[in-house]
């Protein structure tokens, strides 16, 4: 039999090895508000022509600008769900500003080599294969090695962590932080609004739940009456230190929220772990762990 394997969490060795691109040119009225929306949760969406299967859910870096020939911003991108009937939904994070507008054509006069017909066909807007994607960024590190560089540090090539040693801390924060992004990724919402480590913090105080540090955290009165009074009891104790039971993750018209159920009287009624909640379909899904 193969040794077991060690346990990982979700995330915990996602790294950002793009090897692809895209660029986006739409109207100024469209460019303002994928803006409006990305300084709200530094996340937007736009329809694009639907790709191939190859070049989805795979990293990508996207260049997108207001005019056709001019880009303004590089973000990290990700094709993961199709959009209308025939087209697919382009996700952007990790938006930056660039200095100055970078007009394509500097980059196509830089273009060398038998890709380079492909990434001048990409520079017009579109994406950009593998192949055209590397000869694009050396001929845009030759063009602007400032812009070049904010670009490059948007994909993440370093190896994978090593696993850390499991405890019953670490697997506990792992499960729960699976399931949320699990339930995020079910309702169609990104995961970067879960902004929660992959991984516990070594020699840091242990938290109860991997809501611990959101402050749109929702609670509940009597969670926070037992959590004033001192109570000695050890079972109650988890319940006690146990502030933030609720979370609701919204993108736009998509409302979902997670309920921390554990020792809590939902469990007793409905023997679950944890709910969700899915407020744009009014469906509810529950959860319960087993080990």
């Amino acid at each position: 039999m193969p040794p077991p394997r060690p346990f990982t969490y979700l995330d915990g060795r996602q790294r950002w090895p793009a090897e692809q691109g895209y660029f986006l040119f739409v109207s100024r009225e469209r460019f303002q508000a994928l803006e409006d929306g990305r300084r709200v949760t530094d996340f937007c969406s736009q329809s694009i022509g639907e790709l191939s299967a190859g070049a989805k859910r795979k990293p990508m870096i996207c260049f997108s600008g207001s005019r056709k020939g001019g880009i303004t911003h590089i973000a990290r991108a990700e094709v993961r769900y199709g959009a209308e009937s025939g087209r697919d939904r382009l996700d952007m994070w990790n938006h930056k500003e660039l200095p100055h507008a970078l007009r394509v054509s500097a980059i196509k006069k830089e273009l060398t080599g038998p890709q380079a017909w492909r990434a001048r066909k990409a520079l017009d807007g579109g994406p950009c294969s593998p192949a055209a994607f590397k000869a694009m960024m050396n001929a845009l590190k030759k063009a602007d090695p400032k812009i070049f560089n904010i670009a490059n540090k948007l994909i993440d090539r370093r190896p994978p962590p090593s696993d850390p040693d499991p405890t019953a801390a670490k697997q506990n924060w792992a499960y729960q932080r699976d399931a949320v992004t699990t339930a995020l990724e079910i309702a169609r919402l990104p995961r970067e609004l879960f902004r929660s480590p992959a991984q516990l913090a070594e020699g840091k105080k242990t938290p109860k739940s991997v809501f611990e540090n959101d402050k749109e955290m929702k609670s509940i009165e009597d969670i926070l009456v037992l959590r004033d009074a001192t109570i000695r009891d050890p079972d109650w104790q988890f319940v006690i230190e146990h502030r933030y039971p609720a979370k609701t993750f919204e993108n736009g018209a998509t409302k979902l929220t997670v309920v921390l159920a554990n020792k809590l009287e939902l469990e007793k009624q409905l023997g679950v772990d944890l709910i969700y909640v899915n407020e744009t379909l009014n469906a509810v899904v529950f959860v319960q762990y087993k080990t």
